[in-house]
């Protein structure tokens, strides 16, 4: 009598196992291989919508103090190019939507800098950081006030031409 209890259990339980793997158990459920698609698209638009919201209300921030500020009270302006000299170096550089990095290293390869000398710090976006920079002919200076427009509200950037290198600190961006 014993074995016969222990053979129903035994098929009750492989009935059981085989039962909780098959398709019918939640038939409403997607296929595993087109589940994470759709979702991954929409993370990726809303993060996109995110930071163009993100670039206006810096955008919004930053006019908001210049009104206020009289001129008393508002720094002088330095022209970028009396930073260091080599931003005034007429360049042709094209770079749409390539990660803030490496168009800073193209600049830097530009400045004649070496490559490897552009150092990140802080906790980089997980999509990155997509910069265009459209230069014909013109000064490197102008690229360095677009990659601030468009990553401006995401990072600091500093560059030292005395060690030849420059240093994105990204900004802590919170909801």
């Amino acid at each position: 009598m014993k074995p016969l209890i222990q053979n129903i259990f035994f098929v009750f339980f492989v009935f059981s196992a085989l039962g909780c793997t098959t398709k019918s158990v939640n038939s409403n459920a997607p296929e595993p291989s087109r589940k994470p698609h759709y979702i991954d698209i929409e993370i990726e638009r809303l993060a996109k919508q995110l930071i163009d919201e993100k670039r206006k209300l810096a955008d919004i921030r930053e006019a908001k103090l210049q009104a206020k500020a009289t001129p008393t009270n508002r720094p002088p302006k330095i022209p970028q190019s009396a930073i260091f000299s080599g931003l005034e170096t007429q360049r042709t550089l094209k770079c749409e939507g390539c990660d803030l990095k490496v168009a800073l290293q193209s600049i830097a390869v530009l400045l004649g800098w070496d490559v490897n000398s552009v150092y990140e710090v802080g906790r980089k976006p997980a999509q990155g950081v997509p910069v265009t920079i459209e230069l014909n002919n013109e000064p490197l200076r102008i690229a360095l006030q677009q990659i601030k427009m468009d990553a401006g509200h995401i990072m600091n950037l500093r560059i030292d031409p005395n060690f030849k290198s420059m240093l994105i600190e990204y900004k802590t961006l919170g909801l």
